[in-house]
């Protein structure tokens, strides 16, 4: 194999600077501009990935899942806290990611379920734009959710299959382990299915 190297995704941290320095060269852009190094140094292949690394595929099945749970938490919250514990479809509303004790907290506060909401509408009003998803950002938009804005529906969110279709496939179309450890949170590993092969809140 020579001098080759060969990257687990996850644990791929990025080429080194002189490593990008050369595939800037190599593509012709010797003065590459720091968003174009951030995408030679994260392997994006489609030219468009928000910090280097977060591709347009990716960040629409981001926006279509946050446009999902918010959908079935605003459906479902009349119903009463107890369905946290157990929804209608498991894990419809990415619950698995509610620590046991919290959940048992929301059984008996429904102004808990609704900060929970505000957390998916706040996501998504972040995949909605062209920022990475972090805690920065984040918190910077958490009032966005809390004024009371509501969401449509997912079928504002899907429109037609062609949407996907028409972004430029990407190298890190279904990185989601290498997108959530760069965007601060706990590495996942995927294991579901929703939208095509991808699925964000599944593992």
């Amino acid at each position: 194999m020579g001098m080759m190297t060969i990257h687990k995704a996850d644990d791929f941290r990025g080429y080194s600077p002189s490593l990008v320095k050369c595939l800037a060269l190599l593509k012709g852009i010797p003065d590459a501009s720091e968003i174009e190094q951030l995408r030679l140094k994260y392997g994006c292949t489609c030219g468009r990935c928000v910090g280097g690394f977060l591709s347009p595929r990716m960040h629409l099945s981001l926006r279509r899942e946050s446009a999902s749970c918010s959908d079935y938490l605003e459906d479902f919250l009349g119903v009463g806290p107890e369905f946290f514990l157990n929804p209608p479809i498991p894990g419809g509303v990415g619950s698995q990611h509610v620590p046991n004790s919290i959940k048992r907290q929301m059984m008996g506060d429904i102004s808990l379920c609704l900060g929970y909401r505000d957390l998916l509408l706040t996501f998504m009003k972040l995949s909605e734009e062209e920022v990475v998803p972090n805690a920065t950002n984040f918190l910077a938009r958490a009032e966005l959710a809390s004024s009371g804005r509501q969401c449509n529906g997912i079928e504002e969110e899907e429109e037609e299959d062609g949407e996907r279709d028409a972004l430029p496939e990407c190298r890190n179309d279904l990185e989601y382990g290498f997108v959530s450890r760069m965007c601060g949170y706990e590495t996942v590993s995927l294991v579901g299915t929703n939208f095509g092969a991808e699925s964000l809140f599944d593992y």
